[in-house]
């Protein structure tokens, strides 16, 4: 499982956005890497991401609720 980082306070500061960018970023690479282990190749695996990001930001455009992931 992978491993995100907390936001430093529960409420809006002015580096919230950075600090978000940095702990995604940091388990965005351990999931490709894991990805790429599994046996896909690193060009699929960041194409199918950008496909996946660009429909649950259209979804969350659309106010619609994106599946809930168990």
């Amino acid at each position: 499982m992978l491993k995100i980082s907390s936001p430093q306070l529960p409420y809006d500061y002015p580096e919230r956005s950075l600090d978000c960018e940095r702990a995604m970023a940091r388990a965005f690479r351990e999931f490709v890497q894991q990805a790429i282990s599994a046996g896909w190749e690193e060009a699929e695996v960041a194409l199918v991401v950008a496909d996946i990001a660009d429909d649950y930001v259209m979804e969350l455009a659309q106010n619609k609720r994106p599946p809930k992931i168990n």
